[in-house]
């Protein structure tokens, strides 16, 4: 499994930047160096991808918090809970989905307020495959 987090912080002009030019990568489940086998499903071009497409700042402008948190952990399994979902479709197109869709499988970054979780529903974009 593929995890990272990425926080950033808002300076007084309200503008939102990042603590540090570098992404920390953990690799999560893995007995030893090679020993996991490669799963496209999981490969990090689809983090980048997911990236250029999600509304970042403007939902961090929503929040209007000090802090906010980026979390990928890979494939997610959110079942019927459709709180704070929004699906990724194949074109980029980002939709909240029906009651009527089925489970929500799929790759998913968290954009949330580290600590308010609770306090403030996280939006969760889930790429349909």
């Amino acid at each position: 499994m593929l995890a990272f987090y990425l926080e950033h912080q808002k300076d007084i002009s309200g503008q939102v930047w990042s603590k540090t030019q570098s992404l920390t990568v953990h690799k999560q489940g893995w007995h030893g160096e090679g020993t996991a086998v490669y799963d496209p499903n999981n490969d990090l071009s689809l983090v980048s991808n997911m990236l250029k497409t999600i509304p970042v700042e403007d939902q961090v402008k929503c929040w209007n918090e000090e802090k906010n948190a980026v979390l990928y952990k890979g494939i997610r399994d959110w079942g019927n809970n459709l709180e704070g979902i929004r699906c990724i479709g194949e074109k980029g197109e980002i939709n909240v989905p029906s009651i009527v869709d089925t489970r929500i499988i799929g790759p998913t970054i968290s954009l949330y307020i580290p600590g308010k979780e609770n306090m403030i529903t996280p939006e969760r974009y889930v790429l349909k495959q």
